[in-house]
């Protein structure tokens, strides 16, 4: 199920509409209205937050544990932005929790149907805040360690954890329908965690190529930068000197050799047009060798 708001496109995942067939099967059309109603809220809060900050969502997917929005400026932006961007979702439901308590002990909202949208917006605030991806909380963590990783290793390091929590799960929910304290659909969620956050691993080295498209293309706009200085041995592959560029700054890349000459000077445009043209194979010591050095 697709459709486009405001240039958005905003799909439902299988999975959720099966939860909330489950539900009007079952004869509970408002638990479904509420959980796709916290859903909506929480992703609408990505998106709203994101346009704030003037980056545009590309396309929003509702799962059952929240959703995944994805941006066009994805592993472009500032990890500031991106941490903010992450928060907002957990924050309005959060928010939703606490309005809807004040409305329980007023006596506003009771029942089944209140306690249920305690519960539903008390769950994505929590869940979303573990540290792996495709939850909020392992973008957080991705962006608290692009400057020690880079883009790719971030990307891995949140997106392992991420199967580990569906891993975790999925155990969890197999043993608590083995007591009878919970039924089948847990287990089923913590494997659609594991296959999602498996998917955010595969697609990590794609990030680092919109990152480099991304910061050549926004350098106008930003007229100054904080400059970065790293200095790589001539036998060091482009690619690897490439993912240590994180965003915020402007590199310059000082090629030496064994002995510590310098053998040229580039700045993170060329290192980028280098790589677009050559591939991931070339070296330092090749740029070099090219002729490329501006000094």
């Amino acid at each position: 199920m697709s459709l486009t708001l405001g240039g958005t496109s905003l799909r439902v995942h299988p999975l959720f509409l099966a939860l909330l067939a489950v539900y009007f099967a079952a004869g509970m059309l408002d638990r479904a209205v509420i959980a796709f109603s916290a859903v909506a809220a929480h992703e609408a809060a990505h998106v709203f937050a994101a346009r704030y900050l003037g980056i545009k969502a590309a396309a929003v997917e509702l799962f059952p544990f929240g959703g995944v929005a994805r941006f066009e400026e994805t592993g472009v932006f500032s990890t500031v932005k991106e941490i903010k961007i992450a928060l907002a979702g957990p924050i309005v439901s959060a928010a939703l929790f606490c309005f809807g308590w004040m409305m329980f002990h007023s006596g506003c909202l009771s029942g089944p149907g209140g306690r249920f949208f305690l519960t539903v917006n008390l769950a994505l605030t929590a869940f979303n805040l573990l540290p792996g991806l495709p939850l909020d909380g392992g973008r957080i963590l991705r962006a608290c360690l692009y400057g020690r990783k880079g883009l790719v290793g971030a990307t891995f390091y949140a997106a392992g954890l991420g199967q580990m929590f569906g891993l975790l799960i999925v155990v969890l929910g197999a043993v608590g329908f083995l007591y009878r304290q919970a039924g089948l659909d847990i287990s089923v969620l913590g494997l659609f965690i594991f296959c999602a956050a498996t998917r955010e691993k595969l697609k990590a080295p794609y990030l680092l190529a919109r990152q480099l498209a991304g910061r050549k293309r926004s350098l106008p706009e930003h007229r100054i930068l904080n400059g970065a200085l790293l200095a790589v041995l001539d036998n060091v592959p482009l690619i690897e000197v490439a993912r240590r560029f994180v965003p915020g700054n402007f590199y310059l890349v000082v090629v030496i050799d064994g002995k510590g000459d310098r053998k040229g000077i580039f700045t993170e445009i060329e290192v980028t047009e280098a790589l677009t043209k050559r591939g991931s194979g070339l070296t330092a010591g090749m740029l070099s060798r090219e002729g490329q050095d501006c000094y």
